[in-house]
Parts: structure tokens; sequence; C-alpha cells
């Protein structure tokens, strides 16, 4: 058997006797498809030889996912190859394009055209130009003509000569870098709050007392009112956020060793 394009798993290929059948007579009309498409199987499928047989006792499971480079079309239908002698009918497939990858792009000032794609590659859709200057999520990635093109939608694309991706805000160098994942506490987490720390503590405490939080820094002032709170309660004076002065300000236990500072 030749060797598949084969690009996801195939749980359960299905072996089953079938009568021959053809998919060509004499003459046929292949064409290579413009960049790499990938064709999804709808159902359990047949597949066919170049010369038009069925393949005995041998189909691709359903929902599985291959790489095509080629189609063929005969009587006004068209067929994928999957393998070098094996072809799968076109009406047993969806059918993508490019590769998953994810992110935002910006149009640029002049605007954007809109794309789609068919087997004979990008094409202008007629739709109405991307605004400029608005921001795009895509999720596919292709390439053609030297271009980059970004899935902005439902076969809906826009390419690298009208939009670029967008480099989101990031904080100077010595801050904590914005990120898409939470931030890990680094070293001990439970810490006391004492002059110059700063973070998600400070700011409550802050808050509690009734301070502006145009920064979280804990400085004179928070230690202040600290003690003031810490002598109404009977705590020990000392103007510093201990996990008993924590919890006697109504905050739970579980915060003070999962809110990081900085």
């Amino acid at each position: 058997m030749s060797k598949r394009f084969k690009i996801a798993f195939v749980c359960g290929l299905a072996l089953l006797m079938m009568s021959p059948q053809s998919v060509k007579a004499d003459t046929t009309n292949t064409s290579k498809i413009d960049s790499q498409a990938i064709v999804n199987t709808k159902s359990i499928t047949n597949l066919y030889t170049e010369d038009g047989k069925l393949i005995q006792n041998q189909k691709l499971g359903a929902n599985t996912a291959w790489v095509t480079d080629q189609k063929l079309t005969y009587q006004g239908q068209t067929y994928y190859r999957v393998a070098t002698n094996e072809y799968i009918a076109a009406g047993d497939v969806t059918i993508s394009y490019g590769h998953a990858k994810s992110g935002i792009v910006a149009i640029n000032d002049w605007g954007g055209v809109s794309f789609s794609h068919d087997d004979n590659g990008f094409y202008r859709n007629g739709q109405k130009n991307f605004v400029a200057n608005s921001l795009w999520k895509y999720d596919q990635v292709d390439q053609s003509g030297g271009l980059t093109y970004y899935r902005i939608g439902n076969d809906i694309w826009v390419n690298s000569n009208d939009a670029t991706i967008a480099v989101g805000y990031q904080n100077p160098s010595g801050w904590f870098q914005i990120q898409n994942t939470q931030i890990k506490p680094v070293g001990n987490v439970g810490y006391d709050l004492y002059n110059g720390v700063e973070g998600v503590k400070v700011y409550l405490v802050r808050k509690y007392f009734g301070y502006s939080n145009t920064h979280t820094i804990y400085d004179s002032s928070i230690a202040a009112s600290v003690k003031s709170f810490q002598a109404r309660r009977g705590l020990p004076v000392t103007g510093v956020v201990n996990l008993a002065t924590w919890k006697n300000m109504g905050f739970s236990e579980s915060s003070w060793y999962s809110l990081i500072r900085t």
C-alpha cells in the first residue's frame, strides 16, 4: 500500500469488501492544488486508484484529516489525491487551507482587500474592504505568491500587503511583563506586608483603609493605619500585616497564600 500523506491518527480504519466501481473512464483532467490543502472525511470513506477503480477492502476512517496536493475531475465530479495512487471523492470530505496559527493583524492605513480560497488559490471575493487600522483575530495562515494570508473569518482572508501582525503593548523592562497566562508566584508565598512592598495584597489593604490606589505601595501612612487597627483588635502593634492581621481585616486565609506581590 502506498504511503499516505496522513496528518491525523485514524482510529479504527475500516476494511470492508465492496463491488468494483470507477470514477473515470478513458479521459480525465488532473491539476495541482495551489497550496497545501487538508481534506477531512465526513464518514467512513471510499478510496479510488488513479485509473478510477475502487480500492478493495480499504476505506478511510470518519472525521480524519489528510493532506491533498492534487485533484482529479471526471464528468463534473472532483476527487482529491491523498496518497501516491489513492483518491477520495470531494463529496465525502470538507476542505480547508493553510495551517493553524492564531494572532491579531492590524489593517494598514489604506484598508484591506477581502479574499477567499478555492482549489485554484486565493481570489478577491467582492466583499467590502476592511476598515483601515482595524484589528482582526486570525486562526489560520497560508502562503501564496510570496504573500502571507491570514484567515479572519469563514473562508475570509486578508494578506500581508494590507495587514501586519499587531504587536500588543508590553511593560518596560524591570516590570512584570504582560502575558496571556497567569503570572506564577516566585519564591515564598504568604508573605508579610511592610514598607516598600507592592502588589495585590497591598492594593486590598489600601482599599480597606480608604486610601487611593493610584499606586499599590505599602508606605508609612498604611503602616500607621495598621498599627492603629492592631491596637484596637488586641494584636501586636507592629505596623506589619501578618496572617493574623490579614484575617482580622476580613480577608480569607486562602487568599493570603494565593495573592502575589511585585
